[in-house]
């Protein structure tokens, strides 16, 4: 029997440091012998879907371009560190 076991603390962080003797193994409430024990990783299946749609990518356009507005209206407003002590240096402050 395989019995493949995640454990987690309250965080829900992973815990790595177990021993085979810190696990009991029972069946029909007899205890089992743990005859194997293995830390090893497992892969885990991961998937990214992109929605390409018509429909999605024009709101993926719109945000593109209102990003691309704020930073010109940000840079307008703001001038970047750099010009600041550019501009501080040529009033001679």
């Amino acid at each position: 029997m395989i019995a493949p076991v995640v454990v987690t603390d309250g965080p829900n962080h992973f815990v790595i440091t177990l021993k085979k003797q810190d696990f009991g193994l029972n069946e029909k409430d007899k205890p089992r012998e743990v005859d194997y024990f293995s830390t090893e990783q497992a892969p885990i299946p991961i998937a990214l879907l992109l929605d390409t749609s018509k429909y999605s990518s024009d709101k993926v356009d719109a945000e593109r371009v209102a990003r691309h507005q704020k930073l010109l209206l940000r840079t307008r407003l703001a001038p970047l560190p750099a010009e600041r002590n550019l501009a501080d240096r040529e009033k001679g402050i």
